[in-house]
């Protein structure tokens, strides 16, 4: 048995998605239609994904793409786990656990602090990866609309082109501004191909023809996942014009940080949800909880309070002092000994997930700092 990475040599990208689409049902183009972010040629995915090899020919692969994740201002690297394939016929033979032990081994290395993929939720339990972060679904109705008796917007919209250059570059700044984000190539094509993502268009919202902002759908405007304004206070001219492009009830899904339309949303909508739609695994708590600490700040005030938690995790315990003190807010090892212990998974579900039993051990003012808002662009997902 060989492993190890395949290089991005001509052909080779041929053939990985030959094996990829096979091993998913055989769907012609499903990688590169759905993913062209990673899957065109000109991106290289071979160089992001580890296989197994015998006799030359390829029996599994796992892609492992590593991003910047901004929270707050402040940089974690992050990485998504994608295309998890195993031929058919070697199917029962570990070569999945293999890959993952080793994708996990190579974000140790590399000092990631987070790792995020989307899949059956036990099967990567197995792997220390939980269901956890939250997104906002709000169900907006053509009635909530007629009756909310909002002011008349001049917002449209309009589908992005591939070549509209300023506007994704607008788009681009938006972005990186964004309490919760993922950079971005700057390169229109490349970021027009990764707000394509999943099969999406994006959409330009205009004011008397500038620039106001943009959100990403389908090409029947039913769900919105990711809604973005160069002035947050436009949320509610948005909603207007979205729903009356949409002509149907429209669903708005928004990480917790987009606090206007939150708020707007919760106010108007017909119904709302949270749910976790990625699975997640921290390898750096000490990094992960002050970061986010400190943005959850920002969204809604938290409580005085200190408390030593140790967290015995995937590769390491770690001892961690949580305090928050006015605006001074941090996360630090210490050798005091834990009022709480907590597993990796239990940690999870505690800090990050939107229902948790564990955070029922917690003192009530350390409990309400949970849970924290973690989400993960939809666009970014791989």
């Amino acid at each position: 048995m060989e492993l190890g990475y395949i290089t991005a040599q001509d052909g080779e990208e041929r053939e990985l998605l030959r094996f990829l689409e096979k091993a998913f049902n055989n769907i012609p183009a499903r990688f590169e239609r759905s993913l062209p972010k990673l899957y065109r040629p000109q991106y290289h995915p071979c160089p992001h994904n580890l296989v197994v090899r015998e006799g030359g020919q390829l029996r599994a692969a796992v892609g492992l793409y590593p991003m910047d994740f901004y929270v707050g201002g402040e940089k974690l690297l992050a990485a998504g786990i994608g295309n998890v394939a195993v031929g058919k016929a070697w199917r029962g033979a570990g070569y999945m656990k293999l890959l993952m032990r080793q994708v996990l081994e190579l974000s140790r290395e590399r000092g990631t602090d987070l790792l995020a993929l989307s899949g059956q939720r036990q099967r990567y339990q197995y792997f220390g990866f939980e269901r956890a972060g939250g997104v906002y679904s709000f169900q907006v109705s053509q009635t909530n609309l007629r009756h909310a008796r909002l002011a008349p917007t001049n917002l449209t919209v309009e589908p992005l082109r591939p070549e509209d250059a300023e506007s994704l570059h607008a788009i681009h700044s938006l972005n990186e501004t964004a309490p919760l984000h993922c950079t971005r190539p700057s390169a229109p094509a490349a970021l027009f191909d990764t707000l394509c993502s999943w099969r999406s268009v994006p959409y330009v919202l205009r004011a008397d023809g500038k620039f106001a902002g943009y959100f990403i759908s389908g090409q029947e405007i039913k769900g919105v996942g990711e809604l973005r304004l160069a002035a947050p206070a436009d949320i509610a001219g948005a909603v207007q014009a979205i729903l009356g492009a949409a002509k149907k009830d429209v669903g708005f899904h928004l990480n917790p940080t987009e606090t206007e339309a939150v708020a707007f949303l919760a106010g108007l909508c017909e119904g709302v949800g949270v749910g976790c739609p990625e699975s997640f695994h921290v390898m750096n708590y000490k990094r992960v909880l002050g970061a986010f600490l400190r943005l959850g700040a920002r969204i809604r005030p938290l409580c005085e309070g200190e408390i030593v938690i140790r967290v015995n995790g995937w590769f390491k315990p770690e001892n961690l002092r949580i305090r928050v003190c006015g605006d001074e807010i941090s996360v630090t090892p210490t050798e005091d000994p834990p009022a709480v212990t907590m597993e990796h998974l239990a940690a999870m579900r505690c800090f990050f997930a939107p229902v948790s039993s564990e955070r029922n051990a917690l003192p009530a003012a350390v409990a309400a700092w949970f849970p924290l808002p973690l989400s993960f662009p939809g666009a970014d997902a791989v």
